[in-house]
Formats: C-alpha cells, structure tokens, sequence
C-alpha cells in the first residue's frame, strides 16, 4: 500500500485527478533536508492575515535578504489591508458599508474580484465570495461547537449569491446585507504577491508559506526542488507519509482537521460551506491541490472540496475556458473517509 501511494502521488505529469478511497489528507509539510550545494537556507517567520507565515530563501549573497524579506511582509499587509473582513479599516469594510450605493474599488480589489466571479461562474456557484453572512454564522458556531439553527441558515441564505453583486470595470454595488468574504483565495493571492516581490529582489529559490498555503520556488542548488512531505491517515488509523520534489508551484490543503462541527448524531460539518444549501460540507475530508499559483491552489482546493466527484471533470474543462492565459496543469488529491 505504501508503494502504491508514492506511486500515486507522484503522478503528476499524468495530469488527471485521483479520488482516494479511505484516505484522509492529514496535512502537508515542507522541509529541508540541508543537503544543497554552495549557499545557505535563511528562513524568516511572522504572524499575518490572521495565520503564521514563513519566508525560506536559498542564496550566497545575504546583502538585500532582509530588505527583501521585508518588502513581502509589507506586501502581504497591504493585501490584509484591502480584504480582511476582521479590520475596521480595510478596503472590504468600507464598501460593505456603503449601502447599495455604486462604489469605484482599487485595481488590487477589481482584479480579485474579477478572478472569484470567474470562479463563481465556472463552478456552477460552489465558489462564492458573497458567502460571508454564513461564514460569519459558521464562525460562531464552531467556536461553540454548536450547529446553527435552521432558520438562521436560512436568513443568512438569503444574503448569498454573486449575482446579487454589480460589478463594472472598477465599480460595485453590494446591496445592504451582503457580505463578501475573501478568505478563500486572499490568502493565496497575498503568498503569490510576497513571491512576486522576492523574485523582484532578485531571490527566486525561496518558499512563501501562509498558515498552509505554500508555494516553492527554483529549487536550490544541489537539490532536485523542495520537498513536501504529504501524511495520509487510512481508516485503521495508520498513517503513511509521501514525499514529493516541487519547483515553482503552489500545494494547498483544504479540510476540517481543525475547524468543523461534531453534531449529536456524530455527524462531521466542516468550516467549508456549500453556498447553495448554507452548511458546512460533510466530514471528515481534505482536498490537495498543486497549481501554478497559490491563488489557484486556494480557489480550486475549496471549489474541489464541495463539488462532487462526478463534476470535477467537467469543472476543469469549465475553469479552462474561464481563465485561457493560465497555466491549467493543477492537480488534485481528494480524500474522504466514507
């Protein structure tokens, strides 16, 4: 079985996705095994967007290393500035406060707005930024750990759904009592922004990683790329580790390891809801997805993780004609303990 796995993990080139039957994602991992040619690994650590991010980069010359760093830091900041749902001064709070008046958005704004209505529409609804009233419900009840009543669900149904927006050019309208909610692809899109100023800096064998949304470089000299360790739970509660050799792509794992909902039946509700029936999807599960970006990573591990098996194939020829000028080889690893 162990064999097989590593097979099977590894299969990338083959570009289809695997269903695993009994397999449960439990996490990814990079690590570095300190074997590299001439250089040295720096690593760099701060607290953004609500989750812990760290910065590796591989490199002889240290002079513009911390400015670098710095720079993304910065970078990601500025991201949180726009998107967070949580902060008062943010972009989103204040167009969320403008009551159905239209409204110009910055370019950063109307780019990832743009990209999530793509998504919304090519995943027949299951990626929806105007998920935030249930999100916000959702919250609550799994920190109390007590599923919400049926007619708050339904009360906040009535508030999700992206075509209630309005969005031309740089202009949106978001009608009182909408509320957007970004954290499935802001967070990716911050890590692909930090990496995008690296490479400005001149460091292109480096790893962003954003509380699991990680995305690998040029691999460093003497090494065959970043390794990712991937550790899988079987239904007997043995676990398998795999490892894998990645450069320049995003690896992201969604699931309800940490954040769900254990009913009185023993029912598992993930923190990942389903917009169209407002709960949280059935547990336990995880979704892998490596991409080109951690943008894409992000949005296609939570668009895969609510779809059915039986529409994921149609989904990609779907995300194909949605987004032409990207690279469409992403993979993914779906697990589900059923």
């Amino acid at each position: 079985m162990n064999s097989w796995l590593r097979r099977l993990m590894f299969s990338l080139s083959r570009l289809h996705a695997y269903w695993i039957q009994g397999v449960y994602t439990y996490g990814v991992l990079l690590f570095c095994c300190g074997l590299y040619g001439q250089g040295s690994m720096y690593s760099f650590q701060d607290y953004k967007m609500g989750t812990a991010f760290e910065i590796k980069i591989f490199t002889e010359d240290t002079s513009d290393i911390y400015a670098a760093v710095q720079a993304a830091w910065h970078r990601i900041d500025e991201v949180n500035d726009i998107f967070s749902d949580y902060s008062t001064t943010s972009e989103l709070y204040f167009l969320q406060h403008q009551h159905g008046m239209p409204t110009r958005v910055s370019p950063i704004f109307s780019e990832l707005l743009s990209t999530s209505l793509s998504y919304s529409r090519c995943s027949w609804g299951v990626f929806d930024v105007t998920v935030g009233s249930l999100s916000r419900l959702w919250r609550r009840a799994i920190k109390m750990n007590e599923l919400p009543s049926k007619s708050r669900i339904d009360t906040a149904l009535k508030y999700v759904g992206f075509d209630k927006i309005k969005f031309e050019g740089t202009t949106i309208t978001i009608p009182d009592g909408v509320l957007l909610d970004f954290g499935a692809i802001a967070k990716g899109f911050a890590v692909d922004e930090a990496v995008s100023v690296l490479r400005s800096k001149g460091f292109s064998a480096m790893m962003v990683d954003g509380g699991g949304d990680l995305y690998v470089g040029d691999a460093p000299t003497g090494s065959d790329g970043w390794k990712v360790l991937v550790t899988l739970q079987l239904k007997n509660r043995t676990w398998i580790d795999t490892t894998m050799d990645l450069t320049n792509k995003a690896i992201v794992t969604s699931g309800d390891r940490f954040k769900f909902i254990l009913d009185a039946k023993g029912r598992i509700f993930s923190h990942i809801i389903d917009p169209h029936t407002g709960y949280g999807i059935p547990g336990p599960h995880q979704t892998t997805v490596i991409a080109s970006t951690a943008m894409h990573a992000d949005a296609l591990a939570t668009s895969i993780s609510i779809l059915c098996p039986g529409k994921i194939r149609q989904f990609r020829r779907r995300w194909r004609k949605a987004f032409p000028l990207d690279d469409s080889n992403w993979t993914y690893f779906k697990s589900k303990l059923k």
